[in-house]
């Protein structure tokens, strides 16, 4: 059995409030082509496939065209992540069936809507498991008594697949969005994380009976997991922040052997319209001036420059090179209070982090208990299981 597997297409993201609608469709047209070619029994998309959970009309057609498209070469299963809204999946299920393409949308449906395949002889269940918060299980027949976390809610769903293969006599793919310990995340500010009371990381054993987990979430492709259950990212479609500046984009065509449940995967790095480069000087003109910079001037540029240049008119006279230039970092200085040296917290650093961060700052030193952090951590995750 052949896979394509995509994930983290955000459609609809900006970078810096610069629109990437072309550029995301000139690379999802890449990842068409790649399937023409390769011609696989399956596509997979493991979430986020938008940026909001109310995207744009526009963002609605893009997606729309290419889930189309590609459901004209192999059905398309696809899952929500924690940017997409679980409900307005859910209202498209049985229309998005009639063109080939399998939506699991509800964490209560992951059985009813598997889809198996079946060669000489050999079959396997494909699970999408879609990314919930945990909250959101209250009250849900089936998840009655079990830990509220990400870990307890994956648990307590693997035990319903581990069931259901084997009254189907089948081996088990599933599909999940979220983070696998091991996982190497990246600081990308489209890259939510996925906590809860500080506890963020799965294990891979969470997902026991399972030959392979095809994941979204994050932004590199990698395997954090190669042993069984083998764990794969294929990571997003874009650089979605100046902290991928230097990542390969790819999606991953997988070869899986239904009698034995091996897998082969190979990544294909996806042709991405416009480079990206974060580029630093003492001043603006030394920037301009700086021949190094040359072959950046179609890329997506970050710059950053000392305080001084603030009033310097910077992003106006570094676009006239740099016609790309989207964000201007400047150089903050460190606030000092007596002895303690208070630093404002990182772009892409965690909820719990910052939760840290901030209560040290604010509370005092040892002030950043686990219960603490656990609150802020627990009303994020509330937060954004409502908003989804």
């Amino acid at each position: 059995m052949k896979i394509l597997h995509t994930s983290d297409w955000h459609i609809g993201r900006t970078l810096d409030g610069n629109s990437l609608y072309e550029e995301q469709e000139a690379v999802l047209e890449h990842i068409m082509q790649i399937a023409e070619e390769y011609r696989p029994d399956a596509i997979v998309i493991a979430g986020d496939v938008y940026d909001l959970p109310s995207p744009s009309a526009d963002s609605q057609q893009l997606l729309n065209k290419y889930l189309i498209e590609l459901a004209r070469i192999s059905v398309v299963i696809l899952i929500p992540g924690n940017h997409d809204s679980r409900n307005r999946f859910k209202a498209i299920e049985e229309f998005a069936e009639a063109t080939n393409i399998r939506i699991t949308s509800q964490i209560n449906e992951v059985i009813t809507r598997a889809y198996e395949f079946e060669e000489n002889g050999f079959k396997v269940r494909i699970y999408g498991i879609p990314f919930v918060a945990p909250n959101n299980v209250r009250g849900l027949e089936g998840f009655e008594g079990i830990e509220l976390n990400h870990e307890g809610v994956i648990t307590s769903v693997m035990e319903k697949v581990r069931a259901d293969a084997e009254a189907n006599n089948s081996r088990i793919i599933a599909i999940s969005h979220l983070f696998i310990t091991g996982g190497e995340r990246s600081k990308s500010k489209a890259e939510r994380d996925i906590e809860y009371g500080g506890v963020h990381d799965i294990k891979a054993s969470a997902f026991e009976g399972a030959d392979l987990v095809l994941l979204g979430h994050l932004h590199r492709c990698h395997t954090p997991n190669k042993q069984i259950p083998v764990a794969h990212y294929s990571g997003s479609i874009l650089r979605y922040s100046f902290s991928e500046a230097n990542h390969d984009k790819s999606c991953s065509i997988i070869d899986y052997d239904l009698s034995t449940g091996e897998s082969t995967i190979e990544n294909i790095i996806l042709n991405l319209p416009r480079g990206m480069a974060r580029l630093s000087g003492t001043s603006v003109q030394d920037v301009l001036d700086n021949t190094m910079y040359d072959k950046n001037v179609d890329d997506w540029i970050e710059v950053t420059l000392p305080q001084s240049e603030r009033g310097t008119n910077p992003l106006v006279r570094l676009q006239k090179k740099f016609h790309k230039t989207a964000s201007i970092q400047f150089h903050r200085p460190t606030a000092a209070v007596g002895e303690v040296s208070i630093t404002e917290a990182t772009e892409g650093e965690s909820v719990s982090v910052q939760a840290s961060t901030f209560l040290e700052n604010v509370a005092g030193q040892g002030k950043a208990t686990a219960e603490r952090i656990a609150i802020v951590t627990d009303m994020d995750e509330k937060i954004r299981g409502e908003s989804s």
